[in-house]
């Protein structure tokens, strides 16, 4: 493969899993050989920070709310400078400003990835207009998963053989430090006896955190030595604390806001629950998995691409709040099965979900010819 200039068109580097992903891409091509930049739409963000103290070239469009219409002519002016041979964009705000920025450029492969929709997206049919038009001028068309594939082709009735699918991976070794589970339990106040329920994730409502913390509830009135501990930053961190507090959860549910040290904690957890209401592909289920933590996730989105149900962990229908207190109880009384679910999710990761595997991937597409 020849060494190719990319830049990748997003949002922003706030900490989120999308944002590691291409975080994670530019490093990876970077260490092949290849020049990348990062360009976020609005501010860099913490991951944006991080990846400029490491060298990478980061521009920060500062976008307001709105629309901006200066936005595409200034891409438009960083790609014909930057001579890059590809233009990799992500999600809504990126395929819209990136690849109109592109149709003046002419110059450079233009690839887009779909990582997930916002619930406020649906029904947004001027919206839908707009990204069909763009998707059409797209080179390569990216899907995280089989069923974003089929939902996005449904909304803008793209034929299915023109999506390609990609799932997200991760450096699966980084994560897996059990030798580090007792000093985590300590440094976070967790006695010997206390059965550990994880969460991580953006505090949003697709996120789904006000019905964890309700099914946590129902586990406490048999299980007293239950705690919770999210971790996470968002709007609704204050609301939860206090919605928590409310309901006499303060001394047993532990929101710890926003974390850069989420490897190092994840050994404290005996459990990984991920409620969402929809998923791409999750970075922190993969990443919990890969840490060897036995999953239960909501049957939405892109989850039971990655969790087998009842081999590498459980899948609860979304609203079955009876299904999901049992499910959670039985595992925290059976330890063999958790044991079980945590080696069979770690070996799936591994093999379904690496790292190299996602590059490898990815760099077939930027190898591919244009359509």
């Amino acid at each position: 493969m020849k060494k190719l200039r990319i830049i990748h068109i997003t949002h922003s580097l706030e900490i989120g899993g999308l944002e590691r992903v291409v975080l994670d891409l530019a490093r990876g091509f970077r260490s092949k050989g290849h020049a990348v930049s990062l360009c976020c739409l609005d501010r860099k963000g913490e991951l944006g920070e991080m990846a400029e103290s490491e060298g990478f070239e980061i521009f920060s469009l500062g976008k307001k709310a709105g629309v901006n219409y200066q936005l595409p002519l200034l891409i438009r002016k960083i790609v014909k400078e930057g001579a890059f041979d590809v233009m990799h964009t992500h999600n809504e705000a990126g395929l819209i400003y990136g690849v109109a920025a592109a149709l003046f450029s002419g110059r450079c492969i233009i690839v887009h990835t779909e990582h997930g929709k916002e619930l406020e997206y649906h029904g947004q049919k001027r919206l839908h207009a707009v990204e069909r038009f763009l998707w059409s001028k797209v080179d390569h068309l990216v899907a995280v998963s089989e069923v974003l594939r089929d939902e996005v082709c449904k909304n803008l009735k793209i034929k299915r053989e023109k999506v390609l699918v990609v799932p997200n991976g991760i450096h699966v070794e980084k994560y897996y430090h059990p030798e580090g589970r007792l000093e985590k339990r300590k440094a976070l106040g967790i006695d010997k006896n206390s059965f550990v329920i994880g969460n991580v994730g953006r505090l949003v409502p697709l996120k789904n955190h006000k019905f964890l913390v309700d099914v946590f509830k129902e586990i406490g009135r048999e299980f007293t030595n239950a705690r919770l501990f999210v971790i996470g930053g968002g709007p609704l961190l204050e609301e939860l604390r206090k919605y928590a507090y409310g309901i006499g959860l303060s001394s047993s549910a532990v929101f710890l806001g926003e974390r850069a040290d989420v490897q190092e904690l994840l050994p404290a957890f005996d459990l990984f629950v991920l409620p969402s209401l929809t998923e791409g592909i999750s970075i922190t289920l993969l990443e919990a998995m890969a840490a060897g933590i036995p999953i239960v996730a909501s049957a939405v989105g892109g989850n039971p691409e990655i969790v087998e149900d009842g081999r590498t962990g459980l899948l609860i229908p979304l609203k079955n709040m009876s299904a999901w207190v049992q499910g959670i109880k039985g595992l925290i009384a059976d330890r063999e099965m958790r044991e079980i679910l945590s080696i069979a999710g770690r070996t799936r990761v591994r093999n379904r979900f690496s790292l190299e595997t996602m590059l490898e991937n990815y760099r077939s597409v930027y190898e591919q010819e244009r359509t």
